[in-house]
């Protein structure tokens, strides 16, 4: 038997109220993101009333179509699950914070550790998305503004960014 690195977390749900259980997609978001729950609802209720779901229903699930599209917005980048010979790509493969596409599941992995309200990590990973480079440097050098209190550029932002 293989030990999970698995912790709970419902992503909010029960903070804001909320009793659904077909809730993957926007619990991964709110995860990953750090976004509050009903903002990661409405954010991705808003990709799914414009993009394949076309309605915005999503108590049913989330198209990854309307999930890419939603994730790319935010700077979000589609990454294939890692190839392996006589295995299938599992969540302790994912090498960064990442929100996992899984058979009919999105999940969410943080160091090596599968965050979800249950044990998903049976589960194959098709592929993740994880946040790009760029939007990661912006996600820095605004966190560093709080703490310095002014924009930080050059060495110093060098020098700040290995802190966050």
């Amino acid at each position: 038997m293989t030990q999970t690195n698995y912790t709970y977390d419902d992503g909010g749900r029960v903070a804001a109220g909320m009793k659904s259980q077909n809730d993957c997609g926007i619990r991964a978001i709110a995860i990953a993101t750090g976004m509050e729950y009903h903002a990661a609802r409405k954010f991705i209720r808003a990709f799914a009333k414009a993009g394949k779901q076309g309605n915005g229903q999503i108590s049913n699930g989330i198209y990854k179509e309307d999930m890419n599209a939603a994730l790319e917005s935010i700077g979000w980048v589609w990454c294939s699950a890692p190839k392996f010979e006589g295995r299938k790509a599992r969540y302790s493969d994912i090498p960064c914070t990442a929100i996992l596409r899984m058979a009919r599941h999105y999940s969410t992995v943080k160091d090596g550790v599968l965050y979800d309200s249950w044990d998903s990590s049976h589960k194959m990973v098709y592929g993740y998305w994880c946040e790009s480079a760029k939007r990661k440097r912006e996600r820095h050098a605004a966190e560093m503004k709080k703490v310095v209190g002014t924009p930080v550029t050059g060495d110093l932002a060098k020098v700040l960014g290995s802190f966050f």
